[in-house]
């Protein structure tokens, strides 16, 4: 059983960060958010999104290129102007 105490998502969210040598302007770029919502998240002030996660252990696969963003983001475009 593993003792080790689960670090809080912010926390979390840092060294995912940091290990993917993103700084919190590209992660907000990748990610499709403002700067500010990225710093909410790693203060604690703002919930993380589950969806979130996954996609930072996307960005950690070699098939999550440049084509993949320009995908992504082009769907969040769409998405945003159906809302």
């Amino acid at each position: 059983m593993n003792n080790t105490p689960k670090l809080p998502d912010h926390e979390r969210l840092r060294e995912e960060l940091w290990a993917l040598n993103l700084l919190n302007k590209e992660a907000a770029l990748y990610l499709g958010v403002t700067e500010r919502t990225v710093y909410s998240w790693l203060s604690g002030a703002t919930r993380i999104p589950k969806m979130l996660w996954l996609a930072l252990e996307l960005k950690q696969c070699s098939f999550v290129d440049e084509a993949f963003l320009e995908r992504q983001k082009a769907f969040l475009e769409r998405q945003n102007k159906i809302s």
